[in-house]
């Protein structure tokens, strides 16, 4: 009787057929901390523009709203660099129709709503609902790709903790959600062989951010062989991007005003590189084209389709995020396909655990160093922190000057760059299609030790930044 208590006590520890309320609720909490302690000068920007949008409405010039929109200041006391509208027109109409009732404060009652605290949390609601609605579908995914009971409980909880979902989403704000979300509803079309489904979500996130195209494409030639509907389809991706550019162009001032990120986005992509034949190649086209070529070379049963869209996916999400110098705020696109790819083998659960968090941490401590602009204490000032206890620091300094001071710059991050690409290498050489296969019918459990270390990381990634802000206070 002595052991009983101990005996009860590890009985619930053992407990993993799905997470515990309170696991819940302190995700929850620290989620809500950094939702009200972080905010970024891009959201206010595009919060600014979305709700100018509504001015162009009423006053009869929707078509000039790319002009109407160049060099905006976003009237906030902290980000107040005047920026223009640079996206497709289907980001700013999430914007405005979200928004709309900050515009309608500051039209009826004159509050500067994106300098203001409480208004400033709205536009981030929206970020988590998308969040949210993300987790739904990627728990519908995987009943679809019959990864088991286990997954279906854990994987909207195994997103949500993700380091990169607290530092992309949580902490810079950024709102390439929108653009995930309507891919994975598109993932989910695909393994419904719902063609036209297929297609009109992933022409929606195409017009939101062009990086569908990463998924887009090996899952088109997964399953289509023709050259003819290859084109087809691809064409089709683009097509509510077109319909926006052709609609703007009617515009006098259309023809100057469209968004162009091309040569940017080129540059980041195919910054590193290795020296073969006449020209240097990208590291990352290698890899892409590769994934194209191994979806286009499957033939699989319907069985087995699933969970190679998966792996294709997965692999060139995993080749953007992991070989190029993209923005921290980028690397959210690739989180829901690792959790999926996480729990599609059972015979390596726990390995593919500690394998995604070891990618996602260092790559966000990564992040942290080499742009620290996005973790500086920029992101502090106007919420919850400079409210409370002021804003006399250095805005440009923060958690990457931590580690500039305590010299960890060069050996720790070049550790853990080598720490990312060999976890991303693990989780794809382990999860192959062949393996989830062999794999299928076992069901296991999750170590309830393994959740709390992804908890506890979810925190640190939030809290350095919180901690340096603080120390520099002091």
């Amino acid at each position: 009787m002595k052991n009983a208590p101990n005996t009860r006590l590890a009985a619930w520890f053992r407990k993993t057929e799905r997470p515990f309320r309170f696991e819940w609720i302190a995700l929850g909490l620290f989620a809500f901390l950094f939702l009200i302690s972080y905010t970024y000068g891009d959201i206010i920007i595009t919060t600014r523009h979305g709700m100018r949008l509504w001015d162009c409405l009423f006053q009869g010039r929707l078509l000039d709203f790319y002009n109407y929109n160049s060099a905006v200041l976003p009237q906030n006391s902290v980000f107040n660099t005047p920026q223009s509208a640079s996206y497709d027109f289907t980001v700013y109409l999430i914007f405005a129709l979200w928004n709309l009732p900050l515009w309608a404060l500051e039209q009826l009652f004159r509050i500067p709503v994106t300098d203001n605290f409480f208004c400033l949390i709205w536009p981030k609601l929206l970020l988590v609902l998308a969040a949210i609605l993300s987790a739904g579908s990627i728990k519908r995914i995987a009943r679809l790709l019959d990864l088991g009971e286990t997954a279906q409980r854990w994987v909207p909880f195994v997103w949500c903790s993700s380091a990169l979902v607290c530092s992309s989403l949580l902490m810079i704000s950024q709102y390439d959600i929108f653009s995930l979300f309507f891919m994975l509803l598109g993932f989910e079309a695909y393994l419904k062989l719902d063609t036209k489904k297929f297609l009109l979500f992933f022409a929606i996130a195409t017009s939101c951010k062009y990086f569908a195209l990463l998924v887009f494409l090996p899952l088109v030639l997964l399953r289509w062989k023709k050259v003819w509907q290859i084109l087809l389809f691809t064409a089709s991706s683009f097509a509510l991007t077109l319909f926006w550019k052709a609609l703007f162009l009617l515009a006098p001032s259309g023809a100057v005003s469209q968004p162009s990120l091309a040569e940017s986005l080129f540059s980041t992509l195919t910054v590193n590189t290795q020296a073969i034949g006449l020209y240097p190649a990208s590291l990352f086209f290698v890899a892409v084209i590769a994934v194209c070529i191994f979806a286009y070379s499957r033939n699989d049963e319907p069985a087995q389709q699933g969970k190679t869209a998966l792996y294709v996916s997965a692999a060139s999400m995993l080749s953007f995020v992991a070989l190029t110098q993209i923005y921290p705020y980028w690397s959210i696109l690739v989180t829901p396909f690792l959790v999926l790819l996480v729990f599609s083998n059972r015979e390596r659960l726990k390995l593919n655990l500690f394998l995604e968090m070891g990618f996602g941490i260092s790559l966000v401590f990564q992040q942290m160093n080499f742009y620290s602009f996005s973790f500086s204490n920029y992101l502090l000032m106007p919420m919850l922190w400079g409210k409370l206890l002021g804003t006399n620091v250095t805005p440009a300094e923060g958690i990457g000057t931590t580690f500039y001071y305590l010299n960890l710059a060069a050996p720790v991050m070049t550790g853990l760059s080598a720490l990312m690409i060999c976890c991303a290498a693990a989780l794809l050489i382990f999860n192959t299609p062949k393996n989830m296969l062999r794999a299928q019918e076992q069901d296991v459990r999750i170590e309830r030790s393994v959740i709390w270390v992804r908890i506890c990381l979810f925190a640190l990634v939030g809290l350095l930044p919180i901690a340096s802000y603080l120390q520099q206070l002091l």
